[in-house]
C-alpha cells in the first residue's frame, strides 16, 4: 500500500512508505520488513541580514527632488557673447568697455558744503519771496535779489538758483515747467534769467512803457544816485540796448546833465567798470554844490555889505 502526505508548497514532506509484506515462509514465521527512506529535507529559504536593505525614516515632511532648470540656447548665446567680447578685445585701437558704475556722476561733497555755506549768507539777508501774483512788483522782488547776491558775492555762481529756490506758488510752477522743458546740462546766466523772468511776469503793455522810459531817459532834476537807481531799473526792459558794459557806460554818461557829461566822456572813463562811472559822477556832483554853495555865501555877504555902507550926499 503506497501512502502520500503533501505540504502546502506541492513538496512531500513525508516520503512515500513502501509496506513490502513477505511473499513466502522461510524458516520459521516470516517478520514483516519494512523500509523507510527519508528524502532530504531543503533548508527553509531565507534572505540574509545584509541583502536587506536599510529603509531610513524621514525626518520630516518628504520633499520633491531637486529639477534642475535648464533655459533652451542659454549655453549657446553666453558663448557667442564671449566669442564677440574676445573679437573686440582684440581690435587695434577699440575702446576698453568701462563698467556702468563708473559712468554714474559722482557728487562732491566739498562743492555741497560750499553752496550750503553761500545760502547761508543768502538767507541771512532775507530775502523776499515772489508768488507770482498781479498785486506783486516783479522788478522790484528781481533788484532786491540782485542786490543781495551781490553783495554776498555770489550773483554769478548762485544767483539763478537761489533766486529761484524764493518762488512760490505760480511763479514755482511756472519755473519748473520751464526746467523741465529746458535742454539737459544747459544753464542760464544772471542777465538771461533777468529778461526771462521779466518777461512772464510783468505785462506786454507795461514793458514797452518801461523800454520807452529808459530810451529816453535823463538826468534832469534828478540827483546822481537817484539818476542810477532809475537807469538800472528801467535797463532790465531793454536789454538790447545795452548788451555790453561799454555800451551801458555810454548810455548812462550821455543821460547825465551837461555840466557832468561835459566832463565825464567816454573816452576818458575808458577801461573802467560801471560803478566806478557812477562815483565819479557822484564826486563831480559833491564839487558843483560845494561851488555853488560858495558863490551864494560869498553873494548873500557881499549884498550885507553893500546895504551897511551908508550913502554920501
Amino acid at each position: 500500500m503506497r501512502t502520500r502526505t503533501t505540504g502546502s508548497y506541492g513538496q512531500s514532506l513525508v516520503p512515500s512508505v513502501w509496506a513490502t509484506r513477505g511473499q513466502g515462509r522461510g524458516r520459521g514465521r516470516g517478520v514483516a520488513r519494512t523500509t523507510v527512506r527519508e528524502a532530504p529535507v531543503e533548508p527553509p529559504i531565507t534572505l540574509a541580514q545584509e541583502q536587506v536593505p536599510d529603509i531610513v525614516e524621514p525626518a520630516g515632511p518628504a520633499q520633491a527632488p531637486v529639477v534642475p532648470i535648464v533655459i533652451p540656447g542659454l549655453q549657446e548665446a553666453l558663448a557667442q557673447i564671449l566669442t564677440v567680447c574676445t573679437s573686440l578685445a582684440q581690435i587695434p585701437g577699440a575702446l576698453p568697455v568701462q563698467p556702468v558704475a563708473a559712468a554714474q556722476a559722482q557728487i562732491d561733497p566739498i562743492t555741497n558744503d560750499e553752496e550750503q555755506k553761500r545760502l547761508y549768507r543768502f538767507g541771512r539777508l532775507h530775502p523776499p519771496t515772489f508768488s507770482g501774483t498781479e498785486s506783486e512788483d516783479a522788478q522790484d522782488f528781481l533788484d532786491r535779489c540782485e542786490w543781495m547776491l551781490r553783495t554776498s558775492g555770489i550773483l554769478e555762481t548762485s544767483g539763478v538758483s537761489f533766486t529761484t529756490f524764493q518762488l512760490t506758488r505760480a511763479a514755482f510752477r511756472w519755473w519748473e515747467t520751464y526746467e523741465r522743458s529746458r535742454t539737459v546740462g544747459t544753464t542760464l546766466s544772471w542777465q538771461e534769467f533777468s529778461v526771462l523772468f521779466l518777461e512772464k511776469f510783468v505785462p506786454q503793455t507795461h514793458r514797452e512803457e518801461l523800454r520807452r522810459q529808459f530810451e529816453y531817459l535823463c538826468q534832469e532834476d534828478l540827483s546822481v544816485t537817484q539818476y542810477e537807481m532809475r537807469f538800472l531799473e528801467l535797463s532790465h526792459h531793454a536789454v538790447w540796448l545795452v548788451p555790453t558794459e561799454r555800451e551801458k557806460i555810454g548810455r548812462f554818461i550821455n543821460g547825465l546833465n551837461h555840466q557832468f557829461h561835459f566832463v565825464m566822456t567816454l573816452g576818458n572813463v575808458a577801461g573802467v567798470k560801471f560803478d566806478e562811472v557812477v562815483d565819479s559822477a557822484r564826486r563831480l556832483e559833491m564839487i558843483r554844490i560845494q561851488e555853488r554853495e560858495e558863490r551864494e555865501a560869498k553873494r548873500s555877504r557881499g549884498s550885507g555889505n553893500s546895504s551897511g555902507v551908508p550913502s554920501r550926499g
